[in-house]
């Protein structure tokens, strides 16, 4: 379970560097999933007139 923590984790930390290189304002890049990186993902998928489903995993890293 730590492991995969750890895991998730890391993939918010890729997902906020990405965003904050894209020009999307995720706040720190701390590997903390919150509000202002939920909003630069649901603003990134706006963009794509796609929709951000809520959930971060390996399928939004690639997307980006």
């Amino acid at each position: 379970i730590i492991f995969y923590k750890t895991l998730v984790a890391n993939d918010v930390q890729i997902a906020q560097e990405i965003l904050t290189k894209l020009g999307y304002t995720p706040g720190p890049v701390d590997g903390a999933y919150g509000g202002k990186t939920k909003r630069a993902l649901d603003e990134y998928y706006k963009d794509k007139n796609k929709k951000f489903d809520g959930k971060l995993d390996k399928n939004e890293i690639v997307d980006l």
